[in-house]
């Protein structure tokens, strides 16, 4: 929904010349708040002059130069003198914005090749075993977001079903639990990071207590097993005898 005519949004963010796919996240966004988007979709073309426009079209003429020049102005606000010189003799939002695209993106086989690159990355990705889940979702989306951005269409039951097929052995039983009970079609993403991180930390804690028993059992082991040998470790045994038969305390007395 495009933003009210009293509503203004703060200046888009200034791209100068690095991380182009973030800034033109960025910019689509506020070019569609503004409803003036389909100025890079459709572009625009003004209409011959002709005496035999209607009302209503001479109407949508202007109208359509107006979201134009709009669009343009705001595209041109948001780069740096250095990239403006790149756009300055475009006429309209779609020629600056395929001008910006075609250098900082490359051609559609760039784009092409970009996304192939992806797509191998993304189906290598599996979570190693010492791997926590935090930080492989992480890599993963970072890399669908990288596909996404190139002009890859991935929804999230694709992320759900890449995360749950690329899980070590020791996920087996929560992942059967999940597709058991949870309607995948309708499980969104952190809904599911989150019941895995829950699953990681009860096996940490089983870990942590399954080893902290283990010492326990190994350090009870090596205790004395009667206080005659606490008194013989700690050289207090009254009836140890020397050689003569003498006791070495009472010796020393």
């Amino acid at each position: 929904m495009a933003l009210s005519s009293h509503v203004s949004l703060p200046p888009p963010t200034v791209f100068g010349g690095d991380e182009y796919e973030f800034w033109a996240v960025k910019m689509e966004a506020y070019l569609k708040a503004y409803n003036l988007w389909s100025a890079v979709e459709k572009g625009y073309e003004p209409l011959a002059e002709s005496g035999n426009l209607t009302v209503a079209q001479i109407k949508q003429l202007k109208e359509e130069s107006r979201r134009n020049y709009k669009a343009l102005s705001f595209l041109h606000s948001a780069v740096a003198a250095t990239i403006f010189q790149r756009i300055v003799g475009a006429s309209t939002e779609k020629e600056a914005w395929d001008t910006l695209q075609e250098e900082f993106q490359g051609s559609d086989r760039v784009r092409a090749i970009k996304l192939l690159n992806f797509r191998r990355e993304c189906e290598l990705l599996k979570m190693k075993d010492g791997n926590a889940i935090k930080d492989y979702v992480s890599k993963l989306i970072e890399t669908i977001n990288q596909m996404r951005i190139v002009g890859e269409k991935i929804p999230d039951q694709k992320i759900i079903e890449k995360v749950l097929i690329s899980l070590p052995e020791r996920f087996d039983s929560k992942v059967a639990a999940i597709e058991e009970s949870k309607d995948l079609a309708k499980l969104i993403v952190n809904e599911l990071i989150r019941s895995l991180q829950a699953h990681e930390q009860r096996i940490c804690k089983r870990v942590e207590s399954s080893t902290e028993g283990a010492f326990q059992a190994r350090f009870k082991g090596k205790q004395p097993s009667s206080s005659r040998e606490v008194k013989k470790q700690s050289g207090y045994d009254k009836n140890i005898k020397t050689k003569g038969g003498v006791n070495e305390t009472e010796g020393e007395k």
